[in-house]
């Protein structure tokens, strides 16, 4: 079922890149993101979206000044409304007054922005719902009164984050308050010295190969290409069923579908080994819909041990997903000058004011775990 590894180039070879100096890797420190420049939120009506606030403020020593406190229902969804005036204003202007770059929005608080109107499930497709996340990287400056995918102003940006016009917004968060505070904890494991990635095409989706599904397949087996030339163990899997188990525990997985709706209800990565430091990516469409249903893609990767994924909370289209190539080739770098998780997920993420969502410590950075 599998094609052999793509190139084993030796990796002694990409760990003395690793540690090598230059001049691109010392001038990207002074810009890059700390603790300083992250505002973390928590919901006051939550107990343990207040415990997982503080506890990643203690575990990456952010300033104490630099949790806000914000009161919205736990649930799911909030309306647009509600979001303007009890999310956005008050966030907005807490990051002002700390001249933050990044949001890291806690277990507790909703994920998904609705407009007046039918629910999201009366209606294939929709420009007037998005997640909370990606609206709040735009700054209140989305395409429209409404919710609609706003070009992004750092995608493909290849530089550490600086942009003003925009913030960076991750979550910890899954099925419990316990899955969040795994994320803290997973961010600080020393990763392992062995470098697996395992690639997933998908030929056909729902019957069809127009452009972009030959894209996005184009997109995974660049980044696979690119990770082999690098050293690590790559698994590319070009046919259509789904990735079965590896054999080998996983540093990164991406791969895309299931279900016949896109829904991941029937996920390849069971049975999956996780390393120190995974990332994991399952594309189709509602993977963050249901942040509290254990048989959905974003909360089922972390309950089995990833420390960082991505996701949508309603229908992205394939041009609305991150992109694998741009994501690795910003985030691991042969001479340690990658980017952040949240920058290199953000770089490669087409549109803001969109459904994607990130979840997992944004400090997260490959260089980290070979240190």
């Amino acid at each position: 079922m599998y094609l052999p590894s793509l190139l084993h180039s030796p990796s002694r070879l990409f760990r003395t890149a690793l540690l090598a100096s230059s001049s691109s890797f010392l001038s990207s420190l002074s810009l890059a993101l700390s603790p300083a420049d992250l505002v973390v939120v928590a919901n006051a009506s939550s107990p343990a979206s207040i415990r997982v606030a503080q506890n990643y403020i203690d575990s990456r020593s952010i300033p104490s000044n630099h949790l806000l406190l914000v009161t919205v229902p736990d649930t799911r969804a909030i309306s647009q409304e509600l979001f303007r005036s009890a999310l956005e204003l008050p966030i907005l202007a807490f990051v002002s007054q700390h001249h933050a770059r990044c949001l890291v929005l806690c277990h507790g608080l909703p994920w998904q922005v609705v407009d007046h109107g039918p629910s999201p499930s009366d209606q294939p497709l929709s420009t007037r719902w998005a997640s909370v996340d990606s609206e709040l990287a735009t700054k209140g400056l989305s395409a429209t009164p409404g919710l609609y995918a706003s070009p992004n102003p750092y995608f493909a940006s290849t530089q550490p984050f600086t942009r003003t016009d925009m913030l960076l917004v991750a979550r910890l968060d899954g099925l419990s308050e316990r899955d969040a505070h795994a994320l803290i904890v997973r961010a600080s494991l020393r990763a392992p010295r062995c470098h697996t990635a395992f690639l997933d095409l998908q030929p056909l989706v729902n019957n069809s190969r127009d452009g972009l599904i030959t894209k996005y397949n184009s997109a995974i087996a660049n980044a696979a290409r690119y990770l082999a030339s690098l050293g690590f163990d790559v698994l590319l899997d070009p046919h259509q069923t789904l990735l079965s188990s590896p054999g080998s525990p996983a540093l990164f997985y991406w791969g895309w579908y299931a279900g016949p709706n896109g829904d991941c209800t029937s996920n390849t990565y069971a049975g999956f080994k996780w390393q120190p430091g995974a990332i994991a990516v399952h594309v189709c469409s509602f993977g963050a819909a249901a942040l509290r249903r254990p048989e959905s893609a974003v909360p089922a990767l972390i309950r089995e041990g990833v420390c960082a994924t991505i996701g949508t909370v309603f229908e992205p289209l394939v041009a609305g997903w991150t992109l694998p190539d741009l994501f690795f080739k910003n985030y691991v770098r042969p001479d340690g000058s990658g980017l952040s998780f949240i920058e290199a997920a953000y770089a490669a993420t087409p549109v803001l004011s969109w459904q994607n969502v990130f979840l997992g410590d944004p400090l997260l950075s490959f260089k980290t775990h070979e240190e």
